[in-house]
C-alpha cells in the first residue's frame, strides 16, 4: 500500500480491498483486445467490451461501474514490455476520459433546473471527452437537441454541424442535425448565457464540472491525469476514487521492463 502511494498517489484503498483477496487466484495472462486497443488482462477485456457496449445503449450508470472497475484493476496489473506498458498507461486516459464524461451525464441528469442552463453545460462538457466515434456522435446530439430547447440556438448550430462533420452513419442524426440548422438558421441566437466557449480550448474539472480554459491554472490526479480547478489540490480524485488530487507521485511500475 505505501508502494501505491509513493507511486500513484493512492490514499483511498477501499476500492482495491477485494483485488488484494483475489490477486492470489487472478489470471496472469494478457490478451490483446482489439487490433488497437492496450494489451489487457482477461477480465479487464471484458470490463472494456461491456464498458462500450452499455454506453452505446444509454446505460450510463452500468457503464461507469465497468469503467471504474478497470481504473481500479490497473495498479495491480504486471506486463512484460516496455510497449506494453505504454498502453496500459493509454488505457488509463481512456477510461477516465469516460468515467468523467458518464459522471457529468449522470449528474445532469438529475438536475431539473429550470431555465434548463447547467443542464446544457453539462451536455455540452460530455462532447469534449474523448470518445469512441459512436459515442461522441449520441454526446453531441444530446447537447444539440438540450440546447436547441432551451432556444440556446448559436450554440445547438455550433453541435450540429460538430454531429454532421463526424459523417453519422445513424440516418436520424444527420437528419436532426440538418433540422436544426436549418431552424436556427433564421435566429442564431442564444437564449442564455453558458458558462461554455467552444471557440476556447479547455478541460473540465473532474469535481465541479467547469471548463478550466487553456492558460488557467489547474492540478491534476498523479493516477488517471484527470484535471482540476486549484481548489481541489489535496482532495480525493473524484474520478478514480483512488488518489489525492496534486499529490506528488514518481507513476506507475507495472513492468519488471521499468526498472532494467
Amino acid at each position: 500500500m505505501r508502494l501505491l502511494n509513493r507511486q500513484l498517489g493512492i490514499k483511498n484503498f477501499t476500492p482495491l480491498r477485494q483485488l488484494f483477496v483475489d490477486l492470489h487466484s487472478g489470471s496472469h495472462s494478457y490478451v490483446r483486445a482489439f487490433s488497437s486497443a492496450p494489451v489487457i488482462s482477461l477480465a479487464l477485456e471484458e470490463k472494456l467490451k461491456a464498458g462500450y457496449k452499455a454506453t452505446s445503449a444509454g446505460k450510463f450508470t452500468d457503464a461507469l461501474k465497468f469503467f471504474l472497475s478497470i481504473l481500479h484493476t490497473i495498479p495491480l496489473i504486471v506486463v512484460d514490455s516496455r510497449r506494453e506498458v505504454d498502453e496500459v498507461k493509454e488505457l488509463i486516459v481512456i477510461v477516465k476520459e469516460y468515467v468523467l464524461g458518464l459522471q457529468m451525464e449522470l449528474k445532469r441528469r438529475e438536475i431539473r433546473d429550470d431555465p434548463p442552463v447547467r443542464q446544457q453545460e453539462l451536455a455540452a462538457y460530455f462532447t469534449h471527452c474523448n470518445l469512441q466515434l459512436p459515442h461522441l456522435r449520441l454526446a453531441l446530439q444530446s447537447a444539440m437537441t438540450a440546447c436547441y430547447r432551451a432556444r440556446n440556438l448559436a450554440t445547438a448550430v455550433n453541435f450540429a454541424r460538430r454531429l454532421l462533420e463526424t459523417n453519422p452513419t445513424v440516418e436520424n442524426q444527420k437528419k436532426l442535425a440538418r433540422q436544426v440548422l436549418q431552424a436556427a438558421e433564421k435566429n442564431m441566437t442564444d437564449a442564455f448565457q453558458l458558462n461554455y466557449d467552444f471557440r476556447n480550448p479547455f478541460v473540465t474539472c473532474g469535481a465541479t464540472y467547469v471548463p478550466i480554459y487553456r492558460g488557467q491554472k489547474d492540478v491534476s490526479c498523479p493516477y488517471c491525469s484527470s484535471r482540476f480547478v486549484p481548489s481541489q489540490e489535496g482532495k480525493l480524485c473524484t474520478v478514480c476514487d483512488l488518489a489525492m488530487v496534486g499529490a506528488d507521485a514518481s507513476g506507475l511500475l507495472c513492468s519488471p521492463s521499468q526498472i532494467r
